[in-house]
Formats: C-alpha cells, sequence, structure tokens
C-alpha cells in the first residue's frame, strides 16, 4: 500500500509546484521543505504494520475528502495550473522587454529587476537545502525556520520591484514597453506569493 504523499506523481507535482514558486516569485514562496530531501533513509525503511495502518486510513481520508470536495478541489487546482502558465506567459514578455527594450531610457533600474529576480529564485534555494542538510538543522523547527528564512531574499526581492513602480515617473511614457511587462510580472509574483 502506497500513501499519497509516497507517489511518484505526488514528488513530482510537488517538486514542480516548489520549483515553479520559488522561481516566480523570486525564492518568496513558504512552501515547507521536501520531506526527501531532508531524510532520505526515512524512505528506504521497510514500513511498520502501524506505519501501513496508518497510510491506509490517510488514503481513505484523502478519497473521503476528494468525493466530498472535488468540485472545490478541481477549479482550485485549474486556477493553479492556469496561473502557472499565466506566469510563464509574463515571465517571457518581460524577458523580451528586457532584451529589446531594456537599453532605453527609464529613471528606475527595472531592466535589472528580472534577472536579480531569477537568480534569487535559483540560489536561495539551493542554499536553503544545503543548510537544512546541516546536521544542527535536523530540528523540525529549525527546518521550518530555514524554509522561512529562506522566502525573505524573495520578498526583498519582490518589495524592491514594488518600490520601484512605484517611484517610477518617467519609465511609463519614456519605456511604456518594458515598464508593463515588468510590473506586470511583479504583480503576477506577488498574487502567486499568496496562492503558495
Amino acid at each position: 500500500v502506497l500513501s499519497v504523499a509516497n507517489t511518484p506523481l505526488h514528488r513530482s507535482s510537488s517538486r514542480l509546484l516548489r520549483a515553479a514558486s520559488t522561481t516566480f516569485t523570486g525564492g518568496a514562496a513558504l512552501l515547507p521543505p521536501a520531506a526527501d530531501a531532508v531524510e532520505p533513509s526515512r524512505s528506504m525503511r521497510a514500513p511498520s504494520m502501524r506505519q501501513l495502518n496508518s497510510t491506509a486510513v490517510q488514503q481513505r481520508m484523502i478519497e473521503e475528502l476528494w468525493h466530498r470536495y472535488r468540485i472545490q478541489i478541481s477549479i482550485f487546482m485549474f486556477t493553479l495550473v492556469f496561473f502557472s502558465f499565466t506566469m510563464i506567459f509574463l515571465f517571457y514578455m518581460a524577458l523580451y522587454a528586457v532584451l529589446v527594450w531594456g537599453s532605453l531610457p527609464c529613471d528606475q533600474p527595472l531592466n535589472k529587476y528580472l534577472l536579480t529576480s531569477f537568480a534569487v529564485g535559483q540560489i536561495t534555494p539551493q542554499v536553503v537545502k544545503v543548510l537544512q542538510t546541516q546536521r544542527w538543522a535536523q530540528n523540525p523547527r529549525t527546518l521550518v525556520a530555514i524554509s522561512m528564512a529562506g522566502s525573505l531574499p524573495g520578498w526583498i526581492v519582490i518589495a524592491w520591484g514594488v518600490k520601484m513602480l512605484a517611484s517610477c515617473r518617467t519609465c511609463q511614457t519614456t519605456n511604456p514597453n518594458l515598464f508593463y511587462p515588468t510590473k506586470h510580472v511583479i504583480e503576477g509574483q506577488m498574487v502567486l506569493f499568496v496562492l503558495t
């Protein structure tokens, strides 16, 4: 008997959601750490009878929840997938804007935002993963604290983007092709942060 948390679909979808959230929010997502990344030896042991019973109860509860809330769950999943594709589209539009119109005048360094956000979104999770594997960080509270602290750089980048948008005086008219795609990415990152 496999628990839903140990199925390949759950592991891959969880990894995909975590990667998309950290990439598109610049690392500001508060997703819990991956259990398999922290304790790989736990999954290698043979499950005990108690664990199998617990797994069967969990699976039955999930089935009941699905039967009862399948419409709401389906709507939420559709919204999440739709928003993920929207973020990919906004990201590529902003990337195109930076490459084509990034050299035109703008009173704020909006052309630097996308690269900074992407870099923070890729580097921060790697640092968090390394910190979570340290011997001193094996306490569950410490793991959560590291995960939450790992989202701070992403929050700072989003706050910097919001500050730049609020401080723009001429960019809307001198370089609207850069301003609006960057604005839409920042707004999307804030919404994605709330969703994740």
